[in-house]
């Protein structure tokens, strides 16, 4: 990438930082010029994720947009990441949107996501989160759910594309996951390992040291 600067050193617009003219983009940002410096971006850490109100606009936030799912794709062992567990400028991103990662490397930008409906009997299932590294998340996901979201336009200059289709299991569950996060919704945290289901005569995921048969079995199963 490259940075078209009126002179031979100018100040990043937005971060502060020099950036000089015919070198790479703005060193600690992701921007391609000077006046669109996106500052470093930072995971949350150990902190519950505040609910997001605030839409989206394609076309106002691309660049925006387009920096976070570069740094969304750049993290490992990512499924999904939502813009409230993002730092920047040492604050929450507070727009309504999030990014999925696929197999072989294909990522989906969820803006203004919405559930519509939801199908079947919820599941517990625990789960990983970056904003909270090694405390699996023992939460209840439906197998499948009916979801209404936009997404990038077909073309330049176009209104972003509205989008409406059914997910089942993993992505169901990532989805899930991630509107939860913008939805400010608090996790609950178990001991037990990563799977689908929880055995009888585990410790219940609800930490009160008792087997699960013995705690939530009989309300989980209402």
């Amino acid at each position: 990438m490259k940075v078209i600067c009126d002179s031979k050193d100018e100040e990043c617009l937005q971060c502060g930082a020099s950036v000089f003219h015919e070198k790479d983009s703005c060193k600690p940002c992701l921007s391609k010029s000077a006046a669109k410096c996106i500052q470093p971006f930072s995971l949350l850490l150990n902190e519950q994720t505040p609910k997001v109100k605030e839409l989206v606009d394609y076309q106002k936030d691309k660049d925006l947009i387009i920096a976070f799912a570069e740094y969304a794709s750049s993290l490992p062992q990512c499924l999904g990441l939502a813009a409230n567990q993002v730092m920047m400028k040492n604050e929450c991103i507070m727009k309504r949107f999030f990014v999925i990662h696929f197999s072989q490397g294909l990522w989906l930008l969820v803006l203004n996501p919405q559930i519509v409906k939801y199908h079947g009997s919820p599941r517990l299932k625990t789960e990983g989160c970056k904003t909270w590294p090694g405390k699996p998340i023992v939460v209840y996901r439906y197998p499948k759910i009916e979801v209404r979201f936009q997404t990038l336009p077909l073309k330049e200059g176009e209104e972003q594309k509205s989008v409406q289709r059914e997910l089942v299991a993993l992505a169901a569950q990532v989805f899930q996951h991630e509107i939860d996060h913008l939805n400010g919704i608090e996790e609950k945290f178990t001991n037990c390992i990563q799977r689908d289901t929880i055995q009888r005569n585990e410790k219940c995921p609800c930490g009160s040291g008792l087997k699960y048969k013995n705690c939530c079995l009989s309300q989980d199963l209402k």
